[in-house]
């Protein structure tokens, strides 16, 4: 399940473990200090949420949710079952797509077995779920990163990291 943590990474793009290598808001021009085993977090759409994938050399992996044809598959698959997801390899100018992004990495080495890993990932067969299973989750997993199951309660720290208007965000992608 998606922790208070990831939530404020996913709609803040920062976190603890990572330092901010590059911010842009533009989408233009492409990373340039983006190294193997970097995070590249693009924002999706208006909504300020961002879309995760790491940069293995000369393309980004990602791990996305079925395509939905109708505004009501995307809305109603927020509480569904999970359902199969798609990993991809993309350019780096294809992932952005002319988006704002933000470029972090992690603060300890990546795995040394990483191009492995990538390659053990593009099989990777798991089922998709907003909460339970998405672009962050394969991405931590991806970098060896493990994850704790969600409380109960929004610890402090993470209420004074976020405001109300993103918890609505959050809360309105979920439902």
């Amino acid at each position: 399940m998606i922790t208070w943590a990831q939530i404020v990474f996913l709609l803040k793009g920062t976190h603890k473990d990572f330092e901010v290598i590059e911010k842009n808001d533009t989408g233009t021009p492409l990373p340039a200090k983006i190294k193997t085993g970097d995070l590249l977090m693009r924002k999706v759409h208006a909504s300020g949420v961002y879309h995760v994938g790491v940069y293995c050399g000369k393309f980004v992996i990602e791990f996305t949710a079925p395509e939905k044809p109708t505004l009501f598959d995307q809305i109603t698959s927020f509480s569904s079952t999970s359902e199969s997801g798609t990993v991809n390899m993309k350019s780096l100018k294809n992932f952005i797509i002319n988006k704002p992004y933000r470029v972090l990495r992690l603060r300890v080495a990546i795995p040394v077995n990483f191009s492995v890993l990538t390659d053990k990932a593009m099989d990777y067969d798991e089922k998709y779920h907003p909460l339970a299973n998405n672009c962050l989750h394969f991405a931590l997993k991806l970098l060896e990163l493990g994850t704790r199951s969600l409380p109960r309660s929004l610890p402090k720290e993470s209420a004074e990291e976020i405001n109300m208007d993103d918890l609505e965000e959050c809360a309105a992608l979920t439902q």
